[in-house]
């Protein structure tokens, strides 16, 4: 559980029934990185009584992304609003956990416009990186709950797909 003493910290402190979406931590027990997604849960008196917390593999994310056809030069980037890499492909274990809200992308575009497209370089992939636009956290966090609740019992597969709005038609 230490390691998702910040998850708990932020729901101890923020009295809200929106997911919260923590920074990476490794398992203990695997060594891969989880991204913790959590929800608090109150007391009948509305004090805080928990929280709820599934983790979500970034290996798997990463294996996942591996499967697209991003180019010889391009690169995946999932982060949260503050600038904290979630998941990163070609995998880059420094980057993950760590914070570019000072970069080009989170400081010069991400205030002004949370959708569109920017063509430019950048310090995580290098040159040319098509980026549409960038994720909620609610938009992620919404669906993989939904996976992980009994409404979805019925669903054996899925595909969700995260592109930018690329393939859509």
């Amino acid at each position: 559980m230490a390691a998702f003493a910040s998850s708990i910290e932020f729901h101890q402190t923020h009295h809200t029934d929106e997911p919260y979406l923590g920074k990476p931590v490794r398992d203990a027990a695997s060594g891969r990185w989880i991204i913790p997604l959590s929800r608090r849960f109150d007391r009948d008196d509305g004090s805080f009584g928990g929280i709820v917390i599934a983790g979500i593999s970034a290996n798997y994310l990463e294996a996942f992304y591996r499967t697209l056809n991003i180019g010889e030069r391009g690169g995946i980037l999932l982060a949260t609003v503050d600038g904290t890499v979630l998941v990163r492909y070609p995998l880059f274990e420094a980057s993950i956990g760590r914070n570019f809200a000072n970069s080009p992308m989170f400081r010069d575009y991400l205030p002004y416009q949370r959708a569109g497209s920017i063509e430019k370089g950048s310090a995580l992939f290098g040159q040319g990186n098509l980026q549409k636009r960038v994720a909620e956290p609610d938009e992620i966090a919404a669906p993989v709950c939904f996976l992980l609740s009994d409404d979805a019992s019925f669903i054996t597969g899925i595909l969700l797909v995260a592109d930018g709005g690329e393939t859509a038609i």
